[in-house]
């Protein structure tokens, strides 16, 4: 509203300007009849004028004949407010039905009073150069043109009703008091401009609508309108160039561009300042050799809408275009097969962006550096070209799921979701998918992660190309050896920010182990991408060989512990493979102590007499070693105080390496006393090192620490 006040402030500022020349001298009627009598129509108005109306047809004349046939210089005579011998109405004269020769020339003259000549036909162009009157109406009159440069009238302005101009309308730099109406009229100039009202400023608001045709530029650059310009139903024809030059217009309401709306030609709206919306529901635009229309830096208060049969053949551009609105699309086709059909690089729209329920773009869609301050929408839109949001900025959902049909490249370099909507189907259909620094805060989780996984796949990579130089590829490119080892490209290589950003999305919403899963999946595939390039980078130097080779024995190394890892991070497969080793070493260890082959391992048991006693040593060696001595050292007090063997603890104690039970420093098999100890002997540095490798496993999993590089 303060916008609209401003610009009304200026427009009156400059309507009150007066830099006209004005004519002091009025032509008398004797000076008008000359030597040639009046015709019964001049005869007529010079007695009927001060009845402030004259018609002598019902439509516009074909032929001059003497009922009606005036002279300009009479009606000129007439607005100027005539003479005692003709005195006309202080509401102006209706002229109605005339047949005018000669040209009007009101050039200069400043009259409150009207020039109003209804259905009349005028052989020569009328001049009302630098003229100031109350108003003009030609509606249903035809003429050959009409300049009116510099034009000031204090009311309207209508060259409309069956209004016809076989030649340019010049209103540039005019000044119009009311409104400028030209519905319902038709403007032929096909070698130039139609209208030509560049500069004009108009104090209400400008009416191309209901049957309205220009063939020919309709000129309204740097144009200032107080209220709508309404272009609802008119038809707008250049086929060489601008079918409406509206550059750097500045509207005080809305801009109506529809509802039967056509424009065969490229539409210019470029700088133009918009207070309200710019409606172009049911507008057709049309120009097949290039843009159809442009908005470049675009100023719009309010809400665009092209949609709802809504139809561009040739490119759309809006780019740097600020809607403080929403854009709407809905149901709107965008043609242009040979390049974009939307461009909308640096668009900035306040709330939603709406290309779905039956939006349809045959050509790119170009939201490079869009900056959308609610929700893209693109459920239901059909994109036959592909879509383009490099670097863009959505500040609330992106949804993009219930896709019709996409064809072309999806790039989302660097682009900034807050929301992201979709299905794995609606990416599927993309010809190539680029998602390097594609960024979204959250997700709405219908996605199982294995689509997830499966989206991610399906982006594209670069191919890594061989390391030997063109030059010598070209030199060995007849060789078999050539052909059969050093191919063009060695395959593709891996960007892993798509994986760390979904891994980070899932840890942040609270699902670790689905994050680790991704994590996991991104190293495997840089192991592989890895390996690609250091293949492709081998030029027969021995640096570059060592590199593979120690490249390969890394990636084997790691991709061992890595299948390790996910066969242990099973919860099923991991209870099972605990309970195996634990149930061996069980078994084996009940054993080995009922054969009495486990011996305490504590120094002050091994030096107390009731050891020495029932289990001493000969000549440093172990006597009786067949015989039941343990068993008997068992039954002896130091024994009773001793800590008590139990297999299935002692079995535990050994695969968790926690120590925490106390059989484990308490007791060990001993090889010398028979077949099981020797086992358990044998088998006890096994199930440590397993025990290690897996609680650390266990504690990486519960962590989240194996698989984040983040």
């Amino acid at each position: 509203m303060v916008a609209r006040r401003g610009m009304a402030a200026r427009l009156g500022a400059r309507f009150e300007q007066s830099d006209f020349v004005m004519s002091d001298y009025t032509v008398t009627l004797d000076e008008i009849e000359g030597d040639e009598p009046w015709t019964a129509a001049e005869q007529r108005l010079i007695e009927e004028a001060h009845s402030g109306g004259v018609r002598f047809a019902d439509e516009v004349p074909e032929t001059a004949t003497d009922e009606n046939t005036i002279r300009a210089a009479l009606i000129r005579h007439v607005v100027l407010g005539g003479c005692a011998k003709c005195r006309v109405s202080e509401k102006s004269v209706k002229v109605a039905g005339a047949w005018v020769t000669g040209r009007l020339d009101l050039e200069g003259c400043d009259t409150r009073n009207d020039l109003v000549l209804f259905d009349c036909n005028m052989d020569q162009a009328p001049l009302l150069r630098d003229a100031h009157l109350g108003a003009v109406y030609l509606s249903g009159s035809h003429m050959p043109g009409l300049d009116a440069i510099r034009l000031k009238t204090n009311h309207n302005i209508q060259l409309g009703q069956g209004f016809e101009s076989k030649g340019p309308i010049d209103l540039s730099a005019a000044q119009i008091g009311g409104q400028f109406a030209c519905s319902g009229g038709r403007f032929e100039n096909p070698e130039g401009d139609a209208i030509m009202a560049d500069s004009i400023y108009v104090q209400a608001s400008l009416f191309f609508r209901d049957g309205f045709s220009a063939a020919g530029r309709v000129n309204l650059s740097h144009a200032t309108i107080g209220g709508q310009v309404d272009c609802s139903g008119g038809t707008f024809e250049n086929l060489e160039g601008d079918a409406i030059a509206a550059n750097a217009i500045s509207i005080g309401a809305s801009l109506f561009l529809g509802e039967g709306f056509e424009a065969r030609g490229r539409v210019n709206l470029t700088r133009a300042e918009i207070v309200g919306q710019v409606a172009c529901i049911r507008g057709r635009f049309e120009n097949l050799t290039g843009v159809a229309l442009v908005g470049d830096s675009m100023s719009i208060g309010d809400s665009l809408f092209l949609s709802e049969g809504f139809s561009a053949k040739g490119q759309v551009v809006l780019t740097n275009t600020r809607i403080g609105g929403q854009m709407a699309c809905v149901g709107g086709e965008f043609s242009n097969p040979f390049g974009d059909a939307l461009t909308a690089d640096s668009i900035s729209i306040r709330t939603d962006l709406f290309l779905s329920i039956g939006f349809y773009a045959s050509g790119r869609v170009d939201l490079v550096r869009a900056d959308i301050g609610g929700n893209l929408i693109c459920v239901d839109g059909t994109f036959d070209g592909g879509f383009d949001g490099e670097a863009m900025r959505v500040k609330a959902g992106f949804f993009w799921r219930g896709v019709e049909k996409v064809s072309g490249t999806i790039n989302l370099t660097d682009a900034h979701v807050a929301r992201l909507e979709d299905d794995l189907a609606s990416w599927q259909m993309a010809d190539k998918l680029i998602l390097h620094g594609f960024r979204y805060d959250r997700t709405t989780g219908e996605m199982p992660l294995e689509e997830r996984l499966a989206w991610l796949d399906q982006k594209w990579e670069r191919d890594i190309p061989p390391g030997l130089s063109a030059t010598v590829r070209e030199f060995g490119k007849g060789d078999p050896f050539f052909k059969a080892y050093l191919p063009e490209s060695y395959g593709k290589d891996f960007d892993p920010q798509p994986f760390t950003q979904l891994a980070r999305h899932l840890t942040a919403n609270g699902q670790p182990f689905s994050a680790r899963i991704v994590r996991l999946e991104r190293e495997k595939r840089e192991r592989s991408a890895e390996l690609r390039k250091a293949l492709a980078a081998v030029d027969f130097s021995l640096s570059t060989e060592v590199n593979l080779i120690f490249v390969m024995l890394r990636n084997g190394l790691a991709s061992s512990i890595a299948s390790l890892f996910d066969w242990l991070t099973d919860l099923i497969k991991a209870t099972v493979f605990f309970l195996l080793v634990f149930a061996f070493n069980w078994i084996v260890y009940s054993r080995a102590y009922e054969l009495h082959q486990m011996a305490p391992t504590s120094d002050v048991v091994l030096t107390s007499t009731d050891w020495i006693e029932h289990v001493g040593l000969v000549d440093g060696q172990l006597d009786n070693v067949a015989s039941p001595t343990l068993k008997e050292w068992n039954e002896s007090k130091t024994a009773q105080d001793y800590t008590t063997f139990n297999a299935a603890l002692y079995a535990l104690d050994l695969f968790i390496p926690l120590d925490a039970l106390g059989q484990e420093a308490a007791w060990a098999p001993s090889p010398a006393r028979g077949l099981w100890g020797k086992i358990g002997f044998a088998t006890g540095w096994i199930t440590q090192m397993l025990g290690w490798v897996f609680t650390a496993i266990t504690a990486a999993a519960l962590t989240g620490f194996v698989g984040r590089k983040d």
